[in-house]
């Protein structure tokens, strides 16, 4: 998607495969791209169907609509800007995902504050330059179960300081994103 136009992401795969999801065009929001997707998904093919996932910068949906529709049993989206969590409120009544997909206007560490929740797939993608990863990955932890996927994605050259119990599994430079994937093995029995 070009800077400073409003645009639309595709979902790639299962119930809702070639519909898309309407971006606004905000400051910072940077859409997965469908390279990048794909590849994402492809590492998580066994590991999405029957998931609870956490999109904790939700930004456009894409990663979390996308894990829904390949048969996640929960996805809770969590977005802080409001033009983009009023988008999401409409792809969600246009897509019937009601019982799939929740959407939480929040910022990602009030969020991880007060939710009480664990997950077994979370999606950090949050905007490049902001440093919330090194914010919000240790109060990450708590919310993980025991071998959750846990993936990153951040600008390449970007330092990511990651807590104890995370074993880094896939990890690919596209571009200028970095993505990456961890196992969080740290969890309580």
């Amino acid at each position: 998607m070009q800077r400073g136009r409003a645009g639309r992401v595709r979902i790639i795969s299962g119930d809702w495969r070639g519909r898309y999801l309407k971006v606004e065009n905000i400051d910072g929001l940077r859409p997965t791209g469908d390279r990048t997707k794909e590849m994402l998904f492809n590492w998580l093919q066994h590991d999405i169907a029957g998931s609870a996932c956490l999109d904790l910068f939700a930004g456009s949906g894409g990663l979390g609509f996308e894990a829904a529709s390949r048969y996640a049993k929960h996805v809770t989206l969590v977005e802080r800007e409001i033009q983009a969590a009023r988008q999401l409120t409409v792809q969600i009544k246009d897509f019937e995902a009601s019982e799939r997909i929740s959407l939480i206007t929040s910022s990602a560490e009030q969020f991880l504050n007060s939710n009480t929740r664990q997950y077994d797939l979370v999606f950090l993608d949050p905007p490049f330059d902001s440093n919330l990863l090194s914010t919000v990955l240790p109060l990450l932890v708590s919310h993980l179960l025991r071998n959750a996927m846990v993936y990153i994605e951040s600008e390449f050259d970007q330092p990511i300081e990651i807590p104890s119990g995370f074993t880094l599994l896939k990890e690919k430079r596209l571009g200028e994103v970095m993505a990456r994937l961890y196992c969080f093995d740290g969890g309580l029995e």
